[in-house]
């Protein structure tokens, strides 16, 4: 019996540490040290004795995770491994308007094929469609592309 408590204990001490250092192969290990449980608790308690440790396994990791997840975060050790605030910021053709296609704009850095633009006074990443474009050249901007702008001079 101490053996199943055991191993049904330091799978949820791995699956904690699984959180906070993210592999992969530690929430197998928890796994395995579960089902090595729920495995000895059959054996040695028949169906009756592996359905309560398989239920004192889901339990154990459910209680784990939501511990990690929900409540260490709000601790002082918590705040260090988890992310505060949340990206919000787009890239890519998504955040560009299809009305910037004609516009022109000044090279901010030389686009060697790819820089940065300026085009009414936003500043964008940017791809030349012609070679080189130095530093404080015109541009046109001809169309969006995956990375940014498709620019030519002007």
């Amino acid at each position: 019996m101490v053996s199943i408590i055991t191993y049904l204990l330091v799978a949820s001490i791995i699956l904690f540490f699984e959180v906070l250092f993210p592999f992969g192969l530690w929430a197998l290990f928890a796994f395995g040290f579960y089902a090595l449980g729920v495995a000895q608790a059959w054996g040695s308690y028949g169906y009756i004795g592996g359905l309560i440790a398989l239920a004192a396994s889901v339990t154990l990791a459910a209680l784990t995770l939501y511990l990690e997840l929900r409540l260490l975060p709000k601790t002082l050790v918590g705040k260090a491994f988890f992310l505060k605030d949340k990206n919000t910021s787009h890239s890519g053709p998504e955040a560009l308007s299809p009305e910037i296609k004609g516009k022109k704009g000044v090279a901010k850095t030389s686009l060697n094929p790819s820089g940065r633009v300026e085009v009414e006074g936003k500043v964008y990443e940017a791809q030349s469609t012609e070679g080189q474009i130095r530093e404080g050249d015109d541009v046109l901007v001809e169309d969006i592309g995956p990375y940014g702008l498709k620019v030519k001079k002007a």
